[in-house]
């Protein structure tokens, strides 16, 4: 046998070093797996220790930067399985801290293995896959809960973006096994398997086209805020502050004049009258008319 082979394992995290972006991964076992096959654990690590990355969904062809997510290192055979520890480039790669922080939320639950099978053999009439060649390892969305990536998006702890981003990967992978399936007819025997995974995937895709959905929703909600804010800005921002008086210091303020009532008299005449003017509304007493009477006299003898 020399066909590179991909299993899936919803992996089993052993550890997690959260100040190096590590995780301590189980990323294979022994287990009977869907096809009722078994892959066994000696492995042969020449190959993958030469560039041991750790891709996004087996993308090994036309790759971006993003796709690399970080590296894998010691690779280490258990009695439970084979572990190794993903350090993820999250410093120089923001989708590689988006796929750490959703391991560590357990919204993605599953890693695969790629590999060459030199041999096969059966025990008790399984068929076991030996002198396994390990290619690389990778992260994959696949069956990766959807709802999961809905209540991360809702809840503000996954961004749209990012959102979006595992919403098309997801979409790739689906479409990707799909077109493996169409192209490898099944032997005897696996009729019912591949039936059994087409009807995972139809489910897969169920969920993510409801993922898309919410996205859409609280993408076009979020613009809706947004708008509503800026009005509000606008409104905000036309208005003028009432000036508070009461705000101004003693030293500020301008010192307001006494009001003076104006003299009694015609408009011309000036406040304050001294006290020998004479008032014609006054009340005459008898001296005060004598004095006048002895003046008038006085001027009619001259």
């Amino acid at each position: 046998m020399s066909e590179k082979k991909l299993k899936l394992y919803t992996t089993k995290i052993k550890s997690i070093d959260d100040d190096k972006k590590s995780i301590r991964f189980r990323i294979s076992d022994d287990s009977i797996d869907r096809y009722g096959e078994k892959v066994d654990q000696s492995w042969n690590l020449k190959n993958f220790l030469k560039n041991p990355i750790m891709l996004w969904n087996h993308k090994s062809w036309d790759v971006e930067p993003e796709d690399v997510l970080g590296t894998w290192s010691d690779v280490v055979t258990e009695s439970d399985g084979t572990y190794a520890t993903a350090t993820f480039d999250v410093d120089i790669n923001p989708k590689a801290l988006t796929v750490f922080n959703q391991y560590v939320k357990n919204t993605l639950r599953c890693v695969s293995v790629g590999f060459i099978p030199h041999s096969l053999e059966f025990e008790d009439d399984t068929p076991v896959l030996k002198d396994n060649e390990l290619l690389e390892v990778s992260c994959v969305p696949i069956p990766a809960n959807a709802n999961a990536v809905a209540l991360a998006l809702k809840d503000g702890s996954l961004n749209r973006r990012d959102a979006q981003w595992m919403l098309r990967s997801m979409q790739d992978g689906v479409s990707n096994l799909e077109e493996q399936l169409n192209k490898n007819a099944p032997v005897d025997g696996e009729e019912m398997h591949v039936e059994e995974l087409k009807t995972e995937i139809k489910a897969l895709a169920d969920l993510m086209t409801q993922l898309g959905e919410k996205v859409t929703t609280l993408s076009t909600n979020v613009d809706t805020i947004v708008a509503e804010v800026e009005e509000v800005k606008t409104t905000v921002g036309e208005l003028k502050p009432v000036e508070d008086k009461s705000a101004k210091s003693d030293e500020d303020q301008t010192p307001i004049e006494p009001e003076i009532p104006p003299a009694k008299g015609g408009e011309d005449d000036q406040p304050g009258a001294g006290e020998d003017e004479f008032d014609e509304d006054a009340e005459l007493t008898p001296e005060i008319q004598a004095q006048i009477d002895e003046e008038f006299a006085s001027v009619e003898n001259q």
